[in-house]
């Protein structure tokens, strides 16, 4: 299954690897989009955080190909992650989204992949790694 890994910038390796686990399909998947918003410190915490780029890492750890999908903002300025969610949902069989609940570009990608009849899975933490989390899976 084609499968795009996205979600919050401040999304760290615990919480992205935590949803991925709790994705029914995971092991379905056979190819992993990814957007690569990339890395960011969060100095609070003191760790790396980006759920595109851990969810780049465990595809690559777990023998997954990956194929990326950076913004182009040389081209296309502002409008550039939207019109790039829009060719990986154009691409992808589903969307494995983990998330703050509040990223306005994962949800642009969650409109856009629930739109396009993706097959969908959703992880949302609380806060910024507060450890209170929730998780919908729509089907």
């Amino acid at each position: 299954m084609i499968t795009i890994i996205a979600g919050s910038r401040w999304a760290n390796e615990q919480q992205t690897y935590r949803g991925i686990e709790l994705c029914p399909w995971r092991h379905e998947i056979t190819l992993v989009l990814c957007g690569m918003c990339d890395w960011h410190w969060d100095r609070r915490a003191r760790q790396w955080c980006s759920a595109d780029m851990w969810g780049r890492n465990w595809a690559v750890r777990n023998g997954i190909p990956v194929e990326e999908f950076p913004a182009d903002y040389d081209r296309y300025a502002l409008k550039a992650p939207p019109i790039r969610n829009s060719v990986m949902v154009a691409k992808a069989h589903a969307l494995l989204l983990v998330w703050d609940g509040g990223s306005r570009g994962s949800l642009d990608v969650r409109k856009k992949a629930v739109a396009g009849g993706l097959e969908f899975f959703e992880y949302v933490y609380e806060g910024r790694n507060d450890g209170h989390d929730r998780l919908k899976i729509l089907r």
